[in-house]
């Protein structure tokens, strides 16, 4: 009996020692953890100030770029607007120049 009560402390024993390891270990894990979310913030803190100066940037490229291609579209509009314009007087006077032309050839005889 006992030896049986002396395994059995002894088991308690070698038990308590693992745990005692254990919760070591997990304190160790738990520093690592908190040691490695401290570098991924400082890093990631790193990436905003050189990312965020970056997406302002072409931002801005792209909103200038959008403004000078709205003035193109604005200024070819009015030239196709004008060219409409011309067109439509041109066929006017063509149709002017044509009826003069049958006056023309009516009073001529041809």
């Amino acid at each position: 009996m006992k030896i049986n009560i002396k395994r059995i402390e002894d088991q308690l024993t070698g038990a308590q020692q693992v745990l005692r390891e254990y919760k070591k270990e997990i304190e160790c894990l738990r520093q690592d953890v908190s040691m490695m979310d401290n570098n991924l913030q400082t890093l990631n803190d790193e990436n905003i100030k050189v990312v965020n100066p970056l997406i302002v940037s072409n931002f801005e490229q792209l909103q200038s770029q959008m403004n000078m291609q709205r003035n193109e579209n604005e200024h070819l509009q009015r030239q196709l607007t004008d060219l409409k314009k011309e067109k439509a007087l041109m066929q006017q006077q063509i149709m002017l120049a044509s009826q003069k032309i049958a006056l023309l050839e009516e009073q001529v005889g041809l």
